[in-house]
């Protein structure tokens, strides 16, 4: 059975996430921009699709949220947003 986790942002590690990692990432989630920047704890899906593009540069924050949900994922987790 796999368990469903609440994405405790406090709880991320440190990465080297890039924009194709990224954009792997919100669609092995399924994930649209915006249910993406959610999980992320941003505030709409312009900052995802800049980020997606390469115009933006991925904070710590956002680069260790990354890691921190790749991981649940490879752990078999489902993300509930």
């Amino acid at each position: 059975m796999v368990e469903i986790v609440d994405l405790p942002q406090e709880a991320c590690v440190i990465s080297d996430m890039d924009a194709v990692q990224l954009k792997k990432l919100r669609k092995d989630l399924g994930f649209n921009q915006e249910q993406m920047a959610k999980a992320l704890g941003l505030s709409g899906k312009h900052y995802i699709s800049m980020l997606e593009s390469g115009k933006y540069e991925f904070s710590p924050s956002v680069a260790k949220c990354m890691e921190y949900i790749r991981v649940l994922l490879e752990l078999g987790h489902k993300i509930n947003l």
